[in-house]
């Protein structure tokens, strides 16, 4: 097995996860247990961060999504204050985007 194939089988994960996520619009800050963790909300934008970011190291292109650092990027903890956030929906359609973009980057792995 090779590393191509792991991050090729990885996205697709991914995309099984995406329609769990989706599935939770009505309770984006819902936690998964009692004692707090990732909700829906957090998960997704740390995601389209990620990719954009992943983008931008890889092309060298400003992070169109930088000024999100501060609530989705590394090291962020999941905040329960929906004001926090870009509404769901918004989340969920940049993260789309930002895939998209990613995989048009001209590289063998995607």
């Amino acid at each position: 097995m090779n590393a191509i194939y792991l991050l090729q089988a990885a996205l697709r994960m991914n995309e099984m996860d995406l329609a769990l996520i989706q599935d939770m619009r009505d309770a984006p800050l819902k936690q998964p247990t009692e004692q707090g963790g990732n909700h829906p909300l957090w998960i997704i934008g740390h995601l389209a961060f990620t990719e954009s970011l992943f983008r931008s190291m890889i092309t060298g292109e400003p992070n169109p999504l930088d000024e999100w650092n501060a609530i989705f990027g590394p090291g962020t903890e999941p905040q329960t204050d929906l004001s926090t956030y870009p509404a769901f929906d918004e989340t969920f359609n940049e993260f789309k985007s930002q895939r998209a973009r990613k995989r048009s980057v001209r590289l063998s792995v995607f």
